[in-house]
């Protein structure tokens, strides 16, 4: 269960991108794909994410992608993307989820 590829995680990513209002919730969680975890809580498994700091949670993380000014367009569908200043895994994710976004078919 600790996969993070696993549908179930993957799932609860793209749900709470979408809470967060993403416009593209699947490639918000992909670009989390690599830090997200499954950890056991009283409540159960429970996704996290992990940072800088350790664990945070979903929400938490993707609402600091939010923040990023690079990936606007993840979330507000006029913002658009900065192209020049977007990471490799950042630009593999987008591409993998919305080529479209990047001038792709």
């Amino acid at each position: 269960m600790n996969d993070p590829t696993n549908n179930d995680v993957m799932e609860k990513a793209i749900q709470a991108a979408k809470d967060a209002g993403a416009c593209c919730p699947e490639a918000v969680a992909e670009i989390l794909v690599p830090r997200l975890c499954v950890e056991q809580t009283m409540a159960g498994p429970t996704v996290f994410c992990h940072s800088e700091s350790g664990a945070i949670p979903l929400a938490t993380a993707v609402a600091e992608l939010r923040q990023n000014p690079t990936i606007k367009g993840l979330f507000d569908r006029g913002a658009g993307l900065d192209l020049h200043h977007l990471t490799t895994p950042i630009f593999r994710a987008v591409r993998k989820r919305n080529p479209e976004l990047l001038g792709l078919a």
